[in-house]
């Protein structure tokens, strides 16, 4: 499976056993408790700086296909792929994803269509959080766009992104996310006149 080859391919790298890394429940490391999450230019090179990007490429492929709930750590981590600016915290955040993806291997994404095409409609579903990341606090965006009926619920595309400028509210960074999962869903769908739906 997919998540096999990813987690084969991070061990080859560090040259470690597959046994060695111990399942976790959550993407995310608790960066408020963790000593070694920390943003500056003092912060020491990583391990995996200049290679970072075969295991993270493979993850980022599995995350787009069928795990959309690893979209917004992978984004942002191969965003620091460049060499000097991957750091020890990346690494440790590197080694939570892959303890998260032993720990969920068994789960995959579900989609189901019980109704006539009639009956069916496009539902954005558009949120945001608040200064997520540390070193600048701006927000990410997340936006899943389904076809969704009475008896339907089949996710078509989702998409996290980090925001461009700071957000001063939850509701700003969430005006700021509707606005461009609209825009974007309109574009990948060829129409500005797309009938979708928004869930708020």
């Amino acid at each position: 499976m997919l998540f096999r080859s990813c987690l084969a391919t991070y061990c080859a790298f560090l040259g470690i056993e597959l046994t060695s890394i111990k399942p976790a429940p959550t993407p995310f490391l608790d960066e408020s408790k963790d000593e070694h999450c920390v943003y500056g230019k003092d912060e020491p090179t990583g391990e995996l700086a200049g290679t970072a990007a075969s295991p993270l490429m493979q993850v980022m492929y599995l995350a787009r296909l069928a795990r959309h709930d690893l979209l917004r750590l992978i984004n942002r981590l191969t965003s620091f792929l460049v060499k000097e600016k991957w750091k020890t915290s990346h690494d440790k955040k590197t080694l939570r994803l892959m303890q998260f993806l032993k720990f969920s291997r068994e789960w995959a994404q579900v989609g189901f269509v019980g109704d006539p095409i009639e009956d069916l409609q496009l539902v954005l579903f558009p949120d945001a959080d608040l200064a997520s990341d540390k070193s600048d606090l701006k927000s990410t965006s997340g936006v899943m766009l389904c076809v969704m009926g009475k008896h339907t619920f089949f996710p078509i595309d989702a998409i996290s992104k980090k925001q461009t400028v700071q957000s001063l509210s939850s509701t700003e960074a969430e005006i700021v996310s509707g606005n461009y999962g609209a825009d974007r869903k309109s574009t990948r769908l060829n129409s500005s006149h797309a009938n979708i739906s928004y869930a708020v």
